[in-house]
């Protein structure tokens, strides 16, 4: 049956994933921590049923892990999602800046101050300039809330 199956034809005019004729180490990637397509961070196909959602490790699925997790996108839901550009550390950048924000902290690759993922569990910078949860990282004197201010700039 697999092989009568036609090809998934995309209901977008723009394509924003990789497909099948794409190198090693591009196909079925998508979200930040993949290679940019176009110029931009690639996303998943919405159209296809076995992998419309992005995984928070940035592979296109369609299972719970793809779909349901803190960070996962569902392109069959989402379909002009894109990815900003990170505004805080990541892996990618300097593993050991994780977490560090404001003006204290090491400046982004960008020259700019990092702040804290406002889609994480740590969305809050406290005064200290770590990222973390609570009243000591979001309510104090000083602490910026990215959850609540996802356009505050330093």
């Amino acid at each position: 049956m697999l092989i009568l199956k036609e090809p998934i034809k995309p209901t977008q005019k723009e394509i924003t994933w990789y497909t099948a004729d794409a190198g090693d180490g591009k196909r079925g990637r998508c979200g930040r921590t993949a290679p940019q397509l176009n110029g931009q961070y690639p996303t998943c196909n919405p159209d296809d049923p076995a992998a419309h959602c992005c995984s928070n490790g940035g592979f296109c699925g369609n299972s719970k892990e793809h779909c349901e997790c803190q960070g996962c996108v569902d392109f069959s839901k989402q379909k002009d999602f894109r990815w900003k550009p990170a505004e805080w550390w990541t892996f990618t950048d300097n593993s050991t800046n994780i977490g560090r924000c404001g003006p204290d902290a090491p400046r982004l690759p960008t020259g700019k101050i990092p702040k804290c993922d406002p889609e994480s569990q740590s969305a809050c910078c406290s005064q200290a300039g770590y990222c973390g949860t609570g009243d000591a990282y979001c309510k104090c004197l000083g602490c910026v809330d990215f959850k609540a201010n996802p356009n505050y700039e330093y």
